[in-house]
């Protein structure tokens, strides 16, 4: 039985250094020095929230992938090409870029950058939130299966809840988007190879029923979770808007109920990595994946000058170039 007062957590660590003060000493001192490290941290984190899209006019949404953390430069002018032409005014025509994490580091530099950009709006997603109504069965189903259903499920929420211009990071408006709702099939797709929908942008009102057919083709087709990501999503946006649309083939859209849909031809998607010359009547510029996998400013930056992406993003290629020149790369 112990008798007396009992031992504070600061002897204990006092007895199970061998009671060395100076030792104790030294362990009390970095203990303090690491605490105000992450306080003055902490301090220089961004917390993010999840803020819900104004209604009207649809705005601009991106959806960041889950499996990748790292914002580049080219998401970031993507972002801002997408921005081009809103006035201050028009607040409901900010472009919104949803993250899956919930705060952003010092260290994330794109992330904050972002965040600087005139009528960009960086949120949380909160998948849950988006996933309300008729399709929140389906579509949390998709939130536990591979990354890139994680990735639709949320843009599927977005649009079936708020509409809107969904692209996804990895292309670069060339001209202003933004679409006039002015009825329950008005929107926007894009012709993509071996006719079939591109999914790289997709515009729809609130609660389309291609929308719907999207979500339940998402977690019942569970054999094109391990095929080819992005020809498993054209078949699946292709069927939904065929069966969504009440037509067999893509090009009796016009006589169907979505007959005024914009369809984007597919010459108007230039493809970086694969297209020869830099069409000036391109609509959408697609960048290659593999950009994803380095940090490597200088090699941005020849991206931006061969492809004159300045011309869209001059914000986003003034500080790239100040970034190479500071690192003297």
């Amino acid at each position: 039985m112990l008798f007396g007062p009992r031992p504070s957590l600061g002897w204990l660590a006092y007895l199970m250094l061998g009671g060395s003060w100076r030792r104790y000493t030294i362990m009390l001192v970095a203990f303090c020095l690491i605490s105000l490290f992450i306080v003055d941290e902490g301090k220089k984190m961004v917390t993010l929230r999840h803020l819900s899209p104004a209604p009207f006019p649809p705005p601009v949404t991106f959806v960041h992938s889950p499996d990748n953390p790292l914002i580049t430069p080219l998401d970031a002018c993507s972002v801002e090409a997408a921005s081009a032409g809103i006035e201050k005014g028009q607040m409901n025509r900010r472009v919104y870029v949803y993250l899956w994490k919930e705060t952003i580091t010092p260290a994330d530099e794109w992330a904050n950058w972002m965040l600087r950009l005139p009528m960009i709006q960086v949120t949380n997603m909160d998948l849950p939130s988006l996933v309300s109504g008729p399709l929140s069965a389906s579509l949390k189903k998709a939130a536990f299966m591979s990354t890139w259903q994680k990735w639709l499920a949320a843009r599927l929420g977005i649009l079936w809840k708020y509409g809107g211009v969904s692209m996804s990071f990895g292309s670069i408006m060339t001209k202003a988007l933004h679409v006039e709702f002015t009825g329950p099939h008005t929107g926007i797709i894009v012709e993509g190879e071996n006719q079939l929908l591109d999914p790289v942008l997709l515009a729809t009102p609130p609660h389309h029923p291609a929308i719907a057919v999207l979500a339940a083709y998402l977690v019942n087709d569970t054999s094109s979770a391990n095929r080819d990501t992005e020809a498993t999503l054209g078949q699946l946006l292709t069927k939904a808007f065929l069966n969504g649309c009440g037509v067999d083939r893509l090009t009796r859209l016009p006589s169907s109920s979505c007959r005024t849909f914009n369809f984007i031809a597919r010459n108007k998607t230039f493809s970086i990595e694969k297209d020869a010359g830099h069409p000036e009547d391109a609509l959408l510029i697609r960048y290659p994946e593999e950009l994803y996998t380095f940090r490597d400013d200088k090699r941005f930056l020849r991206y931006f000058q061969a492809n004159h992406l300045e011309r869209f993003c001059p914000i986003t290629a003034r500080h790239l170039e100040m970034r190479v020149v500071a690192e003297g790369i």
